[in-house]
């Protein structure tokens, strides 16, 4: 089994014991990084920090690419391979005599399959990387590459003579077939991107971060529940991967201004997403933007709003219980300070408060509870557990009835008020006898 490794200080003698024999049987050295001079471990971690300003697009061939991503092949038992170059967004004159894709077998692992397999892990990084085509050149007198390229599905495109170099070039372009209109992989790319410059180690970001991928995760579960086609599949998970987007800045912004938290974070979300574009980075298509916009504006409202189309309506309903089915794993596993925060003394008033008799009434008549309703810190996990009240899906009771969610979460607070200790007794047998009529 081979893999790709980016190229870091940990691979230095490896790297140097392939480079020494690559030299050593005279042939020529691709990809270009490793002509780069390597006499010692100085000059290699040069070209780790050279690999890794070309993916930042920080190089010296701007007429030819924007960005290369430099990986080293390795095999299970830690030999190195060989190496590989995939270059994005190729200006014309890259298109004609470079190449999307670069990549070498040391010598002594030649004729032996590697070449093959390692351009098929190339096109399928390719494909992840949302590149709808690839273009491959090679030297006309390179036989092993052409049977090679031509066995992965490459299409020829004729001949070419560049000036520059005076050889001819043979060129290639290999079609992936992705979705064109959905790409799952390059959206979550865009996502790490996105939050890469937002705290992982304040626990409210990190939590939001594992939410948005558990709430993919449980919509794709719904939808193929729901036996929905791929397409459909997708733009929820989409939808999932993008519906929270509004509250990193939101949470950042809480620790200097306490009043941010009362934002709308679906509102501000496609404030985000339609400022400078940002959904189209996400998404090139715009023709499930409306789906989007409204399935996010409609994931935290007390109910969905009127007159959507039947498709919207579904995408609504999909993450709404998506994201409820995470707000309860989220409020057994994680810490009760992460996902409030902002809330001073937030245990302690969990453990002491009252709930508000219109909250615990509204809870008894099996209603969800509105926000402008919540006076206590109590009365707010009320409203989580009241959840279950919106549930669309018998596919989502089923699991809160199977996790046992009700009486995990109402068993998490040690209440020290008597009277609240009470009620939450009744409000665990409201609502687990609710949810077992519901799965019926």
């Amino acid at each position: 089994m081979l893999r790709f490794e980016k190229i870091a200080s940990k691979y230095y003698s490896k790297y140097m014991e392939m480079l020494t024999e690559w030299k050593n049987y005279d042939t020529s050295l691709s990809p270009d990084v490793l002509e780069l001079p390597c006499a010692n471990e100085y000059e290699y971690k040069t070209i780790v920090l050279v690999a890794e300003d070309a993916e930042n697009g920080i190089h010296n061939y701007k007429d030819w690419y924007e960005k290369c991503y430099y990986y080293l092949v390795l095999n299970d038992q830690d030999r190195l391979l060989g190496a590989v170059a995939i270059r994005t967004n190729l200006t014309q004159y890259g298109k004609d005599f470079l190449g999307n894709i670069s990549y070498g077998i040391r010598p002594s692992e030649r004729r032996k399959g590697y070449g093959k397999a390692v351009a098929n892990m190339v096109i399928n990084k390719c494909k992840e990387m949302g590149m709808n085509e690839i273009i491959a050149c090679h030297d006309v007198e390179d036989g092993a590459s052409r049977r090679i390229l031509e066995s992965a599905g490459a299409i020829p495109m004729g001949v070419l003579l560049p000036e520059t170099f005076g050889k001819r070039i043979y060129r290639y372009i290999i079609k992936t077939n992705i979705n064109e209109d959905i790409n799952l992989d390059k959206a979550i790319e865009t996502f790490k991107e996105y939050i890469k410059p937002f705290d992982k180690n304040d626990g409210a970001i990190y939590l939001k971060v594992i939410h948005t991928y558990h709430v993919m995760q449980f919509s794709e579960n719904i939808a193929q529940e729901l036996k929905l086609k791929d397409q459909e599949i997708n733009l929820a998970k989409l939808i999932a991967l993008l519906h929270d987007i509004g509250r990193f800045e939101q949470y950042t912004a809480i620790k200097t201004d306490p009043s941010k938290k009362d934002i709308n974070h679906a509102e501000y979300g496609i404030k985000v997403l339609l400022e400078n574009s940002l959904i189209r980075k996400f998404i090139a298509t715009d023709k499930y933007d409306e789906i989007i916009k409204k399935a996010i504006l409609n994931h935290n409202k007390y109910k969905i709003e009127e007159g959507l189309s039947e498709k919207e309506k579904l995408q609504c309903e999909i993450l709404r219980d998506a994201d409820k089915l995470d707000n309860f794993r989220i409020r057994e596993e994680e810490k009760i300070e992460n996902f409030l925060p902002g809330v001073q003394d937030v245990i302690k008033k969990l453990t002491t408060e009252n709930i508000s008799d219109k909250v615990y009434e509204d809870f008894l008549k099996h209603k969800c509870i509105k926000l402008e309703d919540r006076k206590t810190v109590i009365d707010y996990w009320i409203c989580v557990l009241a959840f279950i009240f919106d549930l669309k899906f018998k596919s989502s009771i089923k699991y809160v009835l199977e996790k046992d969610y009700i009486t995990k979460l109402i068993d998490r607070i040690p209440y020290q008020n008597e009277d609240t200790k009470k009620k939450m007794e009744e409000i665990k047998k409201c609502a687990n006898e609710y949810l077992k009529e519901r799965e019926e």
